[in-house]
């Protein structure tokens, strides 16, 4: 069977697809709350919740002031760890509120 000039994988359909419709930002929030105990551990899941990402700024939102300074000088961290679960750069900053 010949191969259309508009075929492509089911995956890259997928992301052209929440591009266009601007749903890839909240796609990779529901995915990054969803494994956020798993990357960060329990102690950070509990007192910390990632609550947007826009144009590649994370915010987090965070109810204890010692750990909001240990994330203040992590953010470096933050990012690769991130960027790592996903596999592709999608959090260029993080802002701790």
């Amino acid at each position: 069977m010949a191969k259309r000039s508009n075929d492509m994988p089911l995956s890259e359909a997928i992301q052209q697809m929440l591009r266009s419709y601007q749903l890839a930002d909240r796609v990779q929030l529901a995915d990054l709350v969803a494994n956020w105990e798993t990357l960060f551990g329990k102690t950070m899941a509990k007192y910390s919740k990632p609550t947007f990402i826009k144009n590649g700024d994370l915010k987090i939102h965070v109810t204890q002031a010692p750990l909001k300074m240990q994330l203040q000088y992590n953010r470096d961290k933050i990012v690769k760890i991130i960027n790592e679960h996903f596999k592709t750069e999608v959090v260029k900053s993080v802002s701790i509120v």
